[in-house]
């Protein structure tokens, strides 16, 4: 079923997309989510560069439009001979936003329509016309409103966590989506929907997508109803106030019988800060850094006493949504290249990837100063587990003993190989410390619909496999930061942790020395292309789970080990330059 079908018979869709967009509206009333105008300056010419102009009318679309700064940005594009054929059309939910577009447009003395609606609700509108028989003949039945052949747009970034799991899941059905649907998603699907055959659609949106496994599905719709003209990752650029890392899609969407089944060339650029120290080059002093992303100038420019590093070249996209969109020039890919050579099995092959625990409801569950509970509210001893968190991650060793970590209620254990909850019954003190927090655990509604009891940790993980050798890592960091624990402490939330049973730990250790390598961090970057603000990386379970690793039982692999138990016990710069060669060596860049 298309995307119209389904808004046409789905009236609660409606009415909760509307609210949605009110609340996106107001948040680009407020600047949150604005497209600066620089920005829209270099959407409109991206798209025009793809363009040819005519004396035929030609239909442009922003369904988001704000206060008209993209339509703006895109007439200012067009060669004035052709200007008087273009119409602009804006779609917006936002009323004030939407009379100040109108009068900005009309003072320019455009032609341009605005619709005070939500896009979401308005694609039945868009329909292709279509001829019917009528007595014999063949009448032509107009669309309420024309097929776009330009898209240009900045659609509303809504993540899972605002849509609600339940609503978001529900978009994904209904939208042909699956994992993790931000209301974006829906926004492409839709602007494909109503986009002309032949048209072309330039769009502002968060990068996530292009490498995150709960971008897959859209991954592979836009890669089969569109040829990908041009990826734009413009990386922490900080183009927004918001904390969305932005790209740039340039696209051209294919007819039916030219929907994608194989895997196409799509040139790229890529923009992200580098610290100074880590520069090879001199940067070059650029006034807008949009102003040098050219493709096939690449380098470091300087801009506000930042400096980034552009590189652009050809990417290929295939067919399989789980792979990430690799934004690699042609060294770069056959470097990795000679990695996969190398490569016998993935993480994921050998160990399982766990996020740490989610309690939902940390002021009850977390503390450090328990002892100053009266005893008789205080959980037992046997009750209170040492927990680990990002503020204890450090290169190969926890920063905190195991003594002075903070400590976790955690009412789960594990019987006859199964988690179970606690029975309070048993423990009289963790009883009474609950119940006086009743009403804040009971508000966690979601942990009773689930059919679980009132006191449980949301996400407690597998009680038996704490106690095994593990490696923990933060989810955010400038640097791997993977560090082995032997202590069973349980992990937060914001790490995640990879344990084995002690027979394998030796298998623990090369996953370790592996992932704290050099080569792996350049591999991760390259591979995953999903970096933050300020040189800060994602380390999540769906990039770890891909890392290569060598045959283990090959001399490379062995030496790791050795190495990474000195790094264990004794962290050295000096054993960590060995590392970096044996890793290399592993994979075949050194001979032994």
């Amino acid at each position: 079923m298309s995307a119209a079908s389904i808004l046409q018979e789905s009236p609660a869709l409606n009415a909760q997309s509307s609210r949605l967009a009110r609340k996106v509206s107001d948040q680009k009333r407020t600047g949150a989510h604005f497209t600066p105008p620089d920005l829209a300056d270099f959407v409109a010419q991206r798209i025009t560069a793809h363009l040819t102009f005519s004396k035929e009318q030609l239909e442009v679309l922003d369904p988001s439009c704000g206060d008209g700064e993209l339509l703006r940005a895109f007439w200012a594009s067009i060669p004035a001979q052709y200007q008087e054929h273009v119409t602009l059309r804006g779609i917006e939910d936002h009323e004030p936003s939407l009379k100040a577009a109108e009068g900005r447009l009309a003072g320019l003395g455009a032609r341009s329509k605005f619709i005070h609606a939500d896009f979401i609700t308005t694609t039945q509108r868009f329909r292709t016309p279509q001829l019917f028989a009528s007595n014999g003949g063949i009448r032509n039945v107009e669309t309420t409103l024309p097929q776009p052949r330009v898209i240009i747009a900045n659609p509303p970034y809504v993540r899972t966590q605002i849509l609600g799991a339940d609503r978001a899941q529900d978009l994904a059905r209904q939208f042909g989506l699956y994992g993790r649907v931000d209301l974006y998603h829906v926004f492409l699907i839709a602007m494909a929907e109503v986009l002309q055959p032949g048209g072309l659609m330039g769009v502002i949106t968060s990068n996530r997508f292009l490498t995150t496994r709960g971008g897959e599905a859209l991954r592979q719709e836009l890669a089969a109803r569109f040829e990908l003209l041009e990826i734009i990752d413009l990386g922490d650029t900080k183009m927004f106030t918001a904390a969305v890392l932005p790209a740039v899609i340039i696209a051209k969407k294919r007819s039916v019988a030219q929907v994608q089944k194989s895997p196409q060339t799509t040139r790229f650029i890529r923009v992200y800060e580098h610290r100074k120290e880590d520069c090879a080059q001199e940067s070059v002093a650029a006034s807008s850094i949009l102003k040098t992303v050219n493709f096939g100038q690449d380098g470091q420019y300087t801009v506000d006493q930042r400096i980034f590093n552009v590189t652009s070249g050809q990417m290929t996209i295939d067919t399989s949504p789980r792979d990430a969109w690799r934004m690699a020039t042609a060294n770069e890919a056959e470097w990795m290249s000679r990695i996969d050579q190398s490569t016998r099995f993935r993480v994921a092959d050998l160990a399982k990837v766990r996020v740490g625990i989610k309690t939902t409801a940390d002021s009850v569950f977390i503390k450090r100063d328990w002892a100053l509970l009266a005893k008789t509210s205080r959980p037992e001893k046997a009750i209170l587990r040492p927990l680990l968190t990002h503020h204890d991650a450090a290169r190969w060793t926890s920063l905190t003993s195991s003594d002075n970590l903070a400590q976790i209620a955690y009412p789960h254990e594990s019987v006859n190989g199964k988690r179970q909850t606690i029975n309070l019954e048993q423990y009289p003190r963790a009883k009474s410390y609950f119940e006086s927090n009743r009403r804040v655990l009971e508000n966690r509604t979601y942990v009773t619909r689930s059919g679980r009891k009132w006191y449980e940790i949301w996400v407690p993980q597998d009680p038996a496999a704490w106690g095994n050798p593990k490696i923990v890592f933060p989810d955010i960091s400038v640097e791997p930061r993977f560090f082995f624990d032997g202590t069973g402490a349980l992990v937060n939330g914001d790490c995640y942790w990879i344990s084995l049973d002690p027979a394998h730990v030796d298998i623990l250790l090369l996953i370790q020395g592996v992932a704290n390598s050099a080569l792996m961090l350049k591999y991760h970057d390259l591979a995953f292309n999903n970096r933050l603000y300020s040189g800060r990386r994602r380390f999540i379970s769906q990039y770890v789970e891909r890392y290569p690793i060598p045959d283990p039982t090959s001399k490379g692999a062995r030496a790791i080990i050795k190495i990474v138990k000195q790094l264990n016990r004794h962290p050295s710069a000096d054993l960590e330059q060995k590392l970096n060669r044996t890793v290399e060596f592993a994979f075949g860049f050194r001979a032994g």
